[in-house]
């Protein structure tokens, strides 16, 4: 494996004393990506960092999500299988 960065490290989690790990409070992210593999990466890549990442594969499943869970930020692919994720001005 390759090492961490060591600015990238993440300074915000606690050890508790069962010597678990145990991440600070960070905001829910939703990730909206048709490519599975990019979905994924995403996922695992923000979790690792602490964050609460939801993953889904479509616009009509992330709008879906969000009307059930509170989200900080969007992640999205521009095209969905067909579906456009923003509107330009």
């Amino acid at each position: 494996a390759w090492p961490r960065h060591p600015v990238r490290h993440n300074t915000s989690r606690q050890v508790c004393p069962e010597n678990h790990e145990m991440s600070a409070h960070l905001p829910a992210i939703l990730v909206v990506d048709d490519e599975k593999n990019m979905r994924l990466s995403l996922q695992t890549l923000l979790g690792d960092e602490g964050y609460a990442a939801h993953a889904v594969e479509s616009a009509e499943a992330g709008l879906a999500l969000l009307e059930r869970e509170e989200c900080f930020m969007a992640i999205t692919d521009a095209r969905l299988g067909g579906t456009v994720a923003y509107t330009p001005s």
